[in-house]
């Protein structure tokens, strides 16, 4: 039974996610940062995925790919207020590479009810 829904969600990722993806540059990138120099903590980041989609031309600069597997999906003002993306381009702003784009990748957890999977469009 898990051995079937392992190859399903394989088979699913390669006809619904994979297409969207783009060719990835790096996985698991740390990003660190404070937000002033006077702090002595800082912000630590891993971005999932950083990647130059497809149809793009020339070099342009990496979207970032967050993937979230949650027992529900993020709404779209959700998305829109959390705090993680703005931190992850603040990153990428702050390294002097700014992303093109940020984007959550989402599955639901199997029972969760929630129907939608892959990139938010």
């Amino acid at each position: 039974m898990a051995f079937e829904l392992g190859l399903q969600a394989i088979a699913l990722a390669f006809k619904a996610l994979l297409p969207h993806v783009g060719r990835p540059v790096t996985v698991q990138r740390k990003v660190e940062f404070a937000l002033t120099p006077e702090l002595q903590w800082t912000i630590l980041c891993y971005l999932d995925l950083e990647t130059v989609r497809p149809g793009e031309r020339g070099e342009p600069p990496p979207a970032v790919v967050d993937y979230k597997v949650k027992n529900s999906l993020i709404s779209q003002d959700g998305a829109d207020r959390d705090p993680q993306a703005a931190l992850y381009l603040a990153g990428r702003w702050l390294e002097g590479r700014p992303a093109s784009e940020f984007t959550f990748a989402q599955i639901a957890k199997p029972g969760s009810g929630a129907r939608r999977w892959g990139p938010r469009s």
